[in-house]
């Protein structure tokens, strides 16, 4: 039978009695909570966004996806510089922006876009690395976007914690490599260096793309993940970390701290990041 009594106008949040009216989500919570929206992470040089345009296409493409609408290059890159002056970022040698676009109800609900400009998070020269026991799905609806749905990579990275590890590495259903919670994965078997495929399911990463394009040497292939135990050497990409060498991986000590590959193309991809700001 039907209550005819009214909803309750009060309810508790975390333990205290409110009115039902009252805010408790900002919009940002309320976007995480459906999982409509998709960020972009760009890193700022001195100030000075690099790749912009890749990293707008990319999420452009995200926001097709979800059906919301993205701001075009030239509104982000105006964003971008106003925030970095407002922010004294011109004064840091690298600084993370972050460009968030959400929907409070899905692609028909309040569309929010927010820029933020800020210090970025701190990584260690090398990264301990774990397999992951989970899997990324390669065909899935997220797949290849940078989904604000984190629910997987937050399950994930307390693994990896618990571990005592810095990152951590999904295979597909394949049973491929495919990527880690926030990079892209480089490695070396039999003396060569390979990185997954883009249908592996792994992001397609802006670093990622500058490695490859200034590394020949490196190709794409499908990396079984029962041939982990045969990595010599590896890395990680990402536009906050650049090109992190791997040190272990489930303990197993990797010879990449070593590595003169690693050592020349994390040099290579200064000198390109230099080359971007100093080009007419």
């Amino acid at each position: 039978m039907k209550s005819d009594l009214p909803t309750s106008p009060l309810w508790l949040h975390n333990g205290e009695l409110q009115e039902a009216d009252h805010g408790v989500l900002s919009a940002a919570e309320i976007g995480r909570l459906n999982g409509t929206g998709l960020f972009e992470t760009i890193p700022l040089y001195e100030g000075i966004p690099f790749a912009l345009a890749d990293h707008w296409e990319r999420l452009t493409t995200g926001a097709s996806r979800f059906g919301l609408p993205c701001p075009s290059l030239e509104s982000l890159a105006s964003s971008l510089s106003l925030l970095a002056e407002h922010n004294d970022a011109r004064q840091w040698p690298l600084a993370r922006a972050r460009v968030t676009l959400l929907s409070t109800s899905g692609s028909s609900g309040t569309v929010h876009e927010v820029i933020e400009v800020g210090a970025p998070p701190s990584h260690p020269e090398t990264a301990r690395v774990i397999l992951l026991p989970y899997r990324r799905n390669e065909k899935g609806a997220l797949t290849g976007i940078k989904s604000i749905n984190y629910g997987e990579n937050t399950v994930a990275l307390c693994e990896a914690r618990e571990h005592g590890a810095d990152e951590a590495i999904f295979a597909n259903t394949q049973d491929l490599l495919c990527e880690g919670i926030w990079t892209n994965l480089f490695v070396k078997i039999d003396g060569g260096w390979t990185t997954p495929f883009l249908s592996s399911g792994c992001l397609p990463g802006v670093t990622r793309k500058h490695v490859l394009e200034l590394a020949d040497e490196i190709v794409e292939s499908e990396i079984p993940m029962n041939l982990s135990d045969e990595i010599e050497s590896a890395f990680l990409t990402s536009s906050m970390r650049e090109i992190q060498p791997i040190a272990t991986i489930d303990g197993r000590e990797l010879s990449s701290p070593e590595d003169p590959d690693i050592s020349r193309w994390q040099q290579d991809y200064r000198e390109t990041v230099s080359r971007s700001f100093s080009s007419p």
